[in-house]
């Protein structure tokens, strides 16, 4: 079919009004819980509503949502517990992802601060939360802070501060979630490894929590993430268990973990990862965890595909700081790869330790990683391999570790080019290639620039600790 200029210029111009009209009813709608009235029209500053029209007890009426529209909450602002769960009806699109977050020049007092959603320690019933995205996909949460969350003693409930049942594509960003706790569990399994707590996927796909901070003052219940795509940029402390169930974990610093309220006879652990499949986990820092029990850990996994562990840095952690158990009940045997790694032991502690009892681990890579201990078998083996290769590791005193300058201030870095841990280990390259990630260390500093160096940390001059954090008492607060 040979069109005339006329019909192509026609059929250009419905097109370009089709794709704008997807767009043209997206809105901006403003809330202020303290300034705000339901009757309001929303739309401007001048005019916000006091609620979301998704909250509990809104006023608000003849909202119609669009794909991309975005909510403002004022800074430094509180809604209260009588708001929630706030159960979102609809979400955005590829095109659109709807926005619940902020503008930093709106707020309320003398500096902006993020707008607080209080959940009053008032106990929430069933499968809910505070932001209940049931169903519900491409949408970004951004800069709120949530904390006093009570939820009930059911362990197969998801309840959570931000509920992501059945959805796909949801970003959680620049947040705090702090204290929540189980309003009636007792210390067993039932209420530690749930799926209650902060922020709780179940049955979702690419869900992504990015620069949020995790504490927990009120109990050592429930979990800070469960069941999400990607966890990065982000900080834990004070909680028992920080990251369960992930397929990429990155750039976090997880320390301070507390002991959870297990019985000790079940065998349970605090955790600040776990997972349930294969993972990439790389450019961590993981600290100050104190195992409960006999399977405690910093990291601790039972998978079923690659395993990859990359330019993390484990020190202070006590019984078995980083645990890889191979539950291939499916009988597969897949690769494991620990490269680039720096554990630290100390006096008496184990810093590896892989277990599989009555099985078989497949391949396993254990790479250009430092370890600092005292320990003659500071790698606990309590399984087999079918394949087992360790090439260019760096194990050290604590004394000769100290002597060369690998010490807490600076989480064991290198701080001289002529250090046991520069230029002495192998190209590693083909082992990032298969992992998919970029071959840097933990500072971002490119690998293998004039010799491939051991351990999380490539050395470029001077002192450099991970990720530029100061200790402060033995922590990073």
């Amino acid at each position: 079919m040979i069109w005339s200029s006329r019909t192509k210029r026609f059929l250009l111009a419905l097109f370009a009004g089709l794709v704008l009209y997807g767009y043209a009813d997206a809105a901006t709608y403003y809330i202020d819980h303290t300034g705000g009235n339901d009757s309001n029209s929303g739309t401007t500053k001048a005019s916000p509503w006091a609620t979301h029209p998704y909250m509990t007890g809104t006023g608000v009426s003849g909202y119609s949502h669009a794909a991309g529209d975005r909510f403002i909450f004022k800074g430094g602002v509180t809604w209260p517990r009588g708001h929630f769960p706030m159960t979102v009806a609809a979400g955005g699109s590829s095109g659109s992802v709807d926005y619940y977050g902020v503008d930093a020049t709106w707020y309320t007092g003398a500096a902006w601060a993020r707008p607080i959603f209080d959940f009053a320690s008032t106990t929430f019933t069933g499968n809910t939360g505070g932001i209940d995205l049931t169903g519900r996909s491409y949408v970004t949460i951004d800069n709120l802070e949530m904390k006093n969350f009570y939820y009930p003693g059911i362990w197969y409930n998801v309840t959570a501060m931000v509920r992501l049942y059945g959805v796909n594509y949801v970003t959680v960003q620049n947040s705090l979630f702090h204290d929540w706790t189980c309003a009636d569990c007792v210390p067993d399994q039932a209420h530690d490894n749930n799926g209650c707590g902060a922020v709780i996927a179940w049955g979702a796909t690419y869900t992504v929590v990015d620069n949020c901070t995790f504490y927990n003052t009120l109990s050592a219940y429930g979990v800070s993430t469960r069941n999400l795509y990607e966890v990065k940029n982000s900080t834990f402390h004070d909680v028992s268990n920080a990251i369960l169930g992930v397929s990429i974990a990155h750039d976090n610093v997880i320390y301070a973990m507390t002991n959870n309220l297990d019985n000790a006879a079940t065998g349970l652990h605090e955790n600040a990862i776990e997972i349930f499949g294969g993972a990439k986990i790389y450019n961590n820092i993981i600290y100050g965890a104190y195992a409960a029990s006999f399977l405690g850990g910093t990291v601790w996994g039972a998978y079923k595909s690659p395993l990859y562990l990359f330019n993390n840095v484990f020190y202070n952690n006590s019984n078995y700081p980083c645990n890889i158990d191979n539950d291939a009940s499916d009988g597969s045997e897949n690769p494991v790869y620990i490269v680039n790694n720096t554990f630290h032991g100390g006096a008496t502690d184990y810093a590896l330790r892989t277990s599989r009892p009555g099985g078989t681990f497949g391949d396993f890579y254990l790479v250009n990683n430092h370890f600092v201990g005292d320990r003659a078998d500071i790698i606990l083996h309590e399984t087999s391999y079918l394949n087992y290769v360790a090439n260019n590791n760096v194990y050290t005193s604590m004394a000769n570790a100290t002597a060369q300058g690998y010490v807490l201030a600076n989480q064991y870095a290198p701080t001289a080019s002529s250090t046991y841990t520069v230029n002495t280990g192998m190209d590693a390259s083909a082992y990032y290639a298969a992992a998919g990630v970029s071959a840097l260390d933990i500072n971002g500093n490119t690998r293998g620039t004039g010799g491939w160096d051991v351990g999380a940390y490539e050395y470029v001059g001077g002192v450099s600790s991970a990720k530029g954090l100061t200790i402060k008492g033995g922590t990073f607060r």
